[in-house]
């Protein structure tokens, strides 16, 4: 039988943690109505988006800000 052995540093790098935990807490804190987007896919990882997907994280892209944003 192999052994199959998982490196120490194994997992998402620094800056995705940050983006998907910066996200989390968005859709934690989200008011009702309010939306909450990222720029294209925050992650290469169908699961996660699938599931930020059912908690009502919405994907966008550039030629979506023009409805979405403020101007200021």
């Amino acid at each position: 039988m192999r052994e199959i052995t998982i490196a120490e540093n194994a997992g998402f790098c620094f800056g995705v943690r940050r983006a998907t935990s910066l996200l989390e807490e968005a859709l934690k804190e989200a008011e009702p109505g309010r939306r909450v987007c990222t720029l294209g896919n925050i992650i290469h990882n169908d699961e996660y988006l699938a599931d930020i997907a059912r908690r009502g994280a919405e994907t966008v892209d550039y030629g979506d800000l023009d409805g979405l944003c403020e101007k200021i």
